[in-house]
């Protein structure tokens, strides 16, 4: 007798609904917790930036200090990197609008950088590697949690149990 036919007992049925909602809990928090183990959607403006930076936050430093969470971080300031004179004078945040104008031309915005990359010239890719680094931080928890749960119960196939805060 295959599975699909197998009846199950109420009791059976909230089992398996429940060991559903606890494995997708685990899948994505785990996820959640170590996004470097996500697979990275890196556009191709942004692919120049993987030759000398980390993008995850458990990657060592490159010949460029990593990536990871630099949108919004302080100017020249992850632990153990030796940084230009010029950045370490710069201070400051690194807003979006701050990188847009060192990513057109690193050398005019910090003269004496290391950063030996030309400028990435045109706004529309600029624009991408902007989104792809303000993608570099921790997922929200339970950003995909809703989604893949129910996913997984309705690949259950069995019924989900109706949450008592939605019952009439």
């Amino acid at each position: 007798m295959s599975d699909s036919t197998v009846r199950r007992s109420p009791f059976e049925q909230a089992t398996r609904v429940l060991a559903a909602f606890a494995c997708a809990h685990l899948a994505t928090a785990s996820l959640a917790s170590h996004p470097d183990e996500q697979e990275l959607q890196v556009p191709e403006p942004a692919e120049r930036c993987e030759s000398c930076h980390a993008l995850t936050p458990d990657e060592p430093a490159l010949v460029g200090p990593t990536l990871w969470q630099v949108v919004g971080r302080p100017v020249a300031s992850v632990p153990g990197f030796e940084y230009s004179a010029a950045l370490k004078a710069l201070g400051g945040t690194w807003t979006r609008a701050r990188l847009d104008q060192f990513l057109t031309a690193p050398q005019s915005f910090a003269p004496g950088t290391k950063m030996d990359l030309g400028g990435v010239r045109k706004a529309s890719d600029r624009e991408l590697v902007l989104d792809f680094l303000e993608t570099l931080k921790p997922a929200p928890v339970g950003s995909t949690g809703t989604k893949n749960r129910e996913a997984l119960v309705a690949d259950s196939g069995v019924d989900a149990p109706v949450d008592a805060a939605q019952a009439p």
